[in-house]
């Protein structure tokens, strides 16, 4: 039979169990390791580990252990917004995790050329919070001991995806939603498209954060009825919950590189790119350039709406709405 029985979350060592480990781990009839990580409910490699962080002279001292601990929790934090409020090594980092290349290889470059001191388990963290495991060894999976994989991100299983969207053709409302984004800098285009009359919303944002993307959507979408948004797995919608909950509508997500299961904002963006052209930077696209992109998607007729314009058809939808 299975064993269903969950692993429990891992949790530093308190004071309290240090104190109670140096009673144990100092006797003379302490016995084995492994017996003292059973009293301690604890993992051998735990206990190990702990100890040997916290010796001195063959003794283990709970207090000096306890600093120990501390000083290195404080220093991941540090290296981590290191990662984060540095704009070029944030990028640097991202773009080597997406080349595939180790966290461990990372941090040793860094400090090999750049003089920069990151550690791999800093690394590690920033990984988590941009959603880029995918790019890690074994495609984002974790290697178990008996050779099977799980996947270490399980709040991603929760996500809605597309192959559970009901049919929506024909019918309106429902949107596609992705972003254009430059090396040049963090701003980025917000490009959404309403998939019955080809409406194209696009916005310039000066970064991908969750409250700059959903003041955007509000501002975007006011007024208009927003039945579900199809969109990938970009770190933006790490919060995907809150944005359904605002929008008062359903999120449907791709599935990992299928950017075709969007097909029509993905097309779009090709057409926006005779406007914006790669290597740009966004920050310096004018509201006059925005504003010419939304008039030659909307004010013009198209072959794909029966060469009718996008604008007339919304007009159609806001009158039906309102005789209804």
């Amino acid at each position: 039979m299975k064993n269903t029985q969950k692993t429990p979350k891992y949790v530093h060592l308190s004071l309290e169990e240090r104190k109670y480990l140096a009673h144990i781990y100092n006797r003379e009839d302490k016995g084995t390791l492994r017996e003292v990580a059973v009293v301690m409910k604890r993992s051998l490699n735990t206990i190990a580990l702990e100890i040997k962080a916290g010796m001195i002279d063959g003794i283990y001292e709970a207090e000096y252990a306890d600093k120990v601990a501390k000083r290195k929790r404080k220093r991941s934090k540090t290296q981590l917004l290191k990662v984060v409020q540095d704009a070029e090594l944030q990028k640097k980092v991202e773009n080597d995790i997406r080349a595939r290349i180790s966290p461990n290889r990372i941090s040793g470059g860094l400090l090999e050329t750049e003089k920069v001191v990151v550690s791999p388990k800093a690394i590690y963290k920033f990984v988590e919070s941009r959603n880029l495991e995918m790019f890690l060894c074994f495609k984002g999976k974790e290697r178990k001991a008996n050779g099977q994989y799980i996947y270490r991100k399980a709040k991603e299983l929760d996500k809605t995806r597309i192959k559970d969207r009901p049919m929506i053709d024909g019918i309106y409302g429902h949107y596609e939603m992705d972003f254009i984004v430059s090396s040049m800098s963090t701003f980025t285009l917000l490009v959404v498209v309403e998939r019955k009359n080809k409406t194209v919303y696009v916005k310039r944002i000066p970064d991908r954060t969750h409250n700059t993307v959903l003041t955007a959507l509000k501002e975007m979408l006011l007024g208009k009825l927003v039945l579900s948004i199809t969109t990938d797995n970009d770190i933006a919608f790490g919060k995907w919950k809150e944005i359904e909950k605002e929008l008062n509508t359903k999120i449907y997500f791709c599935e990992p590189y299928h950017s075709w299961e969007k097909g029509l904002v993905e097309n779009t963006n090709r057409w926006i790119r005779l406007f914006v052209k790669k290597k740009t930077d966004i920050a310096l696209v004018t509201d006059r350039t925005l504003e010419t992109i939304r008039k030659w998607f909307n004010d013009y007729p198209r072959e794909i709406i029966g060469f009718k314009t996008s604008n007339e058809l919304e007009l159609k939808e806001l009158m039906n709405s309102c005789t209804n």
